[in-house]
């Protein structure tokens, strides 16, 4: 996968990431894809769930998201300390997720990625994965998203980074 590529943008640099179809591996640091099972029957991932704050109740809530306006500026990240993300795709044919690792608190952009993931694949942030929100490549739709939180601060940390320009070949299609 290629590494973010700097470029000067006014005083500040800017990175630019070219988005590439997810693949399990290339994911991996970042949480796990939820692939459903290709045949009748069922698939579990619930030993991957985490919630480090075991009396947080879980939450199941419907996203809707509108189409990605590309390139897509990002700006802002967010992520949370305590509990992995779940999003399955209800109505959505392709959607972008834009990643890092932590380091220090921040998002360590030399590990900035962008995806392509193609539905039925679900995917899972893990504990700490920095993300950007929900965008739709070929049309708004809906998520379905499970997080363990209680709706206090400690829930969900956002975070301003150095701007990034993401883009897609999903829209050339």
């Amino acid at each position: 996968m290629r590494e973010p590529t700097p470029r000067e943008h006014g005083a500040a640099e800017a990175l630019t990431l070219q988005a590439l179809p997810v693949t399990a591996h290339e994911f991996r640091p970042y949480g796990e894809l939820l692939e459903p099972p290709s045949d009748v029957g069922r698939t579990d991932f619930v030993s991957n769930l985490q919630n480090l704050r075991p009396h947080m109740p879980i939450n199941i809530a419907l996203i809707r998201t509108s189409i990605a306006a590309l390139p897509l500026h990002v700006t802002e990240m967010e992520r949370h300390r305590f509990s992995t993300q779940v999003f399955l795709p209800l109505d959505v044919e392709a959607y972008l997720a834009v990643v890092a690792l932590d380091q220090g608190g921040q998002p360590d952009l030399t590990t900035m990625r962008a995806f392509e993931v193609k539905a039925p694949l679900g995917i899972s942030y893990g504990v700490g994965v920095w993300h950007i929100g929900m965008i739709a490549l070929r049309g708004a739709g809906q998520f379905a998203m499970l997080i363990h939180e209680d709706g206090s601060a400690d829930d969900c940390e956002f975070l301003a980074i150095q701007p990034c320009t993401v883009n897609s070949q999903a829209m050339e299609q």
